[in-house]
């Protein structure tokens, strides 16, 4: 009842106000979906033990140190070997090309965080306090409701960000990981 009380004590022009700035917010996370790189080229099972690691590790976008690092070889290991030589497996490699590329980051959750703080600078300068609200009815100014939606997009938009576009069916998800019990302790309560 008293988000209904203050949609309907909003003035046309901060009315208009909120549809441009939810337009605004769905043009920004568009633009932000359509502007993100297309990695279909950069697959894990493209790379073979014949090639190297300074064939490899470019395409990859990091360092022959890194990955020699991440296949668990020695950093002075040489990089113009194949990796069959070096007692590399095909598993192996799929498992660390599979783990570099889940760490390349994206562009998107800039697009969301700036549409997220449009959003919520509109809702502060404009629409926070009714225009046709008396002082007496402050209670209905600034209303939680717009700062839990912001809290939460954000919230939510981070954890798809960092962890669920990062698992495949390759991984084994270890439900003993500390990190796992906490998530799981906050979402059962």
């Amino acid at each position: 009842m008293m988000a209904y009380t203050y949609l309907a004590k909003l003035s046309p022009r901060q009315k208009m106000w909120f549809i441009v700035s939810v337009v605004a917010v769905l043009l920004i996370s568009v633009l932000g979906i359509l502007c993100e790189p297309d990695r279909s080229g950069k697959e894990p099972n493209q790379f073979t033990i014949s090639m190297s690691i300074r064939e490899i590790a470019p395409k990859l976008d990091v360092t022959g140190k890194g990955l020699a690092r991440e296949l668990a070889l020695p950093l002075d290991t040489p990089k113009n070997k194949p990796l069959s030589e070096l007692g590399i497996s095909q598993e192996q490699l799929a498992h660390a090309t599979t783990h570099i590329l889940s760490h390349h980051s994206t562009g998107l959750k800039y697009y969301l965080f700036a549409a997220i703080v449009l959003f919520g600078l509109v809702y502060l300068t404009r629409l926070g306090r009714p225009d046709n609200a008396d002082v007496s009815e402050r209670i209905l100014w600034y209303p939680r409701i717009p700062y839990i939606a912001c809290l939460l997009s954000r919230v939510m938009s981070n954890a798809h960000m960092l962890m669920l576009p990062k698992l495949s069916e390759n991984w084994d998800i270890n439900p003993e990981l500390p990190l796992n019990e906490a998530w799981q302790s906050l979402l059962n309560g």
